[in-house]
Formats: C-alpha cells, structure tokens, sequence
C-alpha cells in the first residue's frame, strides 16, 4: 500500500480479475483430474455439474452474485480503511466480517446457532487483539519489561 499508489476500487478490481483467473484454471485442472473420473462425478469438481445448477437454479445464481458483490465491498472498504487509518483497524473489521457473515447465516437458515461457534469467535477476536497488541496476555505483562530490560544490557555490553 505504501509503495504503490493505487486506488482501492482499481485494487479491488485487480484483485477480483486474479481471483476469477485462478479459480477458473483450477476448475479445469480439478475437473479433468477429479470430476470426470467415475467417483468424481456429481462431486465438487465435476465442473459441467457446478455450472449446470449455477446457472439453471436462481437461487444459486443470486445467491453466487450476492456473494460476490459483498465480497468486493468488504475488500474495497478493507483497503480504504488499511489506506486512511491503519492495518490493526483493518484487521479488527475482518474479524467483524465473520461474525456479519454468521449472523446473516443464521437469519437465512443456513446455519444452525451452536455456542461452539461463539467460543470460536471470542478466541478469533482474542487473538486478532493479540496479534494487533492491542491487549496483552495476563501472564506477560512483566516478562514483556524484563525482556526488553535485558535485551538493553546486552546492547550495552557489546
């Protein structure tokens, strides 16, 4: 981001267009390597099947385009906020997503509520705050101050 001046939509956008190459040369590799085989048939990577029910259901197909579309929204603002304010902000929004995309899963039926879900979600959000020093570990709160005490003698001595 700093080293390239870029903007977000044009970023979203490449981002997008590199995503759909790959996914598409997977498909193909997978599809002759996986779903034309007898197992593979009617499986995940029979692509002939995939594209069949994406595009004669239209419920699969909406749903494919909703996905998409808010897919680069939250890449788009992603990098807007990475670019305005900062990367740790960027970061606590990304792990706001999962719980968005839950919730929403939730309300449409797709998912089922399980408090092991929300356990996780602590854990991810806990971690994110780690990562981000945004909190500390309880235990480390000293440790942090004797390591970085010692690391200046060492640095005196030599």
């Amino acid at each position: 981001m700093e080293r390239y001046a870029l903007a977000p939509v044009k970023a979203v956008a490449w981002e997008g267009t590199w995503g759909f190459m790959v996914t598409a040369v997977g498909m193909v590799i997978l599809h002759f390597a996986v779903g034309r085989t007898e197992s593979g048939r009617h499986g995940y990577f029979d692509m002939r099947e995939g594209l069949g029910e994406l595009f004669g259901n239209r419920r699969i197909g909406i749903s494919s385009l909703l996905i998409m579309v808010s897919i680069g929204g939250f890449n788009f603002f992603g990098i807007s906020v990475t670019r305005t304010v900062s990367a740790t902000s960027r970061s606590t929004i990304d792990t706001c997503r999962t719980l968005f995309i839950w919730i929403v899963s939730l309300g449409l039926g797709w998912e089922t509520f399980k408090w092991l879900q929300v356990l996780g979600f602590a854990l991810l959000v806990y971690g994110t705050f780690l990562f981000n020093e945004l909190i500390k570990p309880v235990g480390c709160r000293n440790r942090r101050k004797a390591d970085t005490a010692a690391e200046g003698e060492a640095l005196t001595r030599d």
